[in-house]
């Protein structure tokens, strides 16, 4: 799938998917200056949405395929 993105075969989706539609890709490459406060919340909120997202569903629930990878660093030394 990504050889399709980069290709632009696929896209971003630009609005939500519906219920009978499964959602889009989506991805997104970042190169930002932020402060340390900054930097820690929002390192913060993504922890909080990976345990979300990483609780089960129901079994009768989960049918959709989800193939997820999420990166953030920060250099040592910038």
């Amino acid at each position: 799938m990504i050889n399709d993105i980069l290709s632009g075969r696929r896209g971003h989706e630009p609005a939500a998917a519906t219920d009978a539609e499964l959602p889009g890709p989506m991805m997104m490459v970042v190169d930002k200056v932020v402060s340390r406060e900054r930097a820690a919340e929002f390192r913060a909120r993504l922890d909080a949405l990976m345990e979300e997202f990483n609780r089960p569903d129901p079994g009768a629930e989960a049918d959709v395929p989800v193939n997820f990878l999420m990166m953030f660093w920060s250099p040592r030394d910038p």
